[in-house]
């Protein structure tokens, strides 16, 4: 069966379709809001707050750059970690022998010992520092992690966002109090 009205029907619409604020408190928000996101961000640079998101987002931002510029540092790690392990392997059998010989010298103290021990200590904690790092960062090949820290920054920067909304709101409400 053929169409037997061969143009299409066409409705137009003319003027504006969103919908209309409805009270005069609705419309009071809206001009609040407008003037709220006026406001320049820079009013509210000193707010403890404000100053603590703001740290958020830079430390999100340079995590997320790094973790995007790092992901094929992996074999140097895996170096340095059998690097480490090995320096600490030395390490160990030198404060064996640091004990002996502190000793066998009558040095009672073991004040030779102790700087040896303490040496294989600082090894044992940079091993762990760069085995903890080699796990992320064997992650980190990966899209999802790498996407987990995007995800990381933006949720920072939204938070920074609504802070100074909130605040750029309490002071147009501040000020209008005031007028009235």
């Amino acid at each position: 069966m053929m169409n037997k009205n061969p143009k299409p029907i066409v409705t137009m619409k003319i003027g504006d379709y969103s919908p209309k604020p409805k009270t005069p408190d609705e419309i009071a928000e809206i001009n609040l809001s407008a003037n709220a996101r006026a406001m320049p961000d820079a009013m509210f640079k000193d707010n403890p707050d404000v100053i603590r998101a703001a740290a958020d987002v830079d430390a999100w931002a340079t995590r997320f750059k790094r973790i995007s510029e790092c992901a094929y540092k992996g074999n140097e790690l895996h170096a340095l970690v059998d690097a480490i392990s090995i320096e600490l392997a030395n390490a160990r059998q030198a404060y064996r022998f640091a004990c002996l010989d502190s000793f066998l010298t009558g040095e009672l103290e073991f004040n030779s010992a102790i700087a040896a021990k303490e040496r294989t200590e600082l090894l044992g904690k940079r091993l762990d520092a760069a085995k903890t790092a080699m796990l992320d960062i064997d992650q980190i090949n990966g899209y999802e992690h790498i996407k987990e820290f995007r995800d990381l920054a933006a949720k920072a920067t939204v938070k920074l966002g609504n802070i100074l909304f909130a605040l750029k709101r309490e002071a147009v409400q501040h000020k209008e109090a005031v007028t009235r």
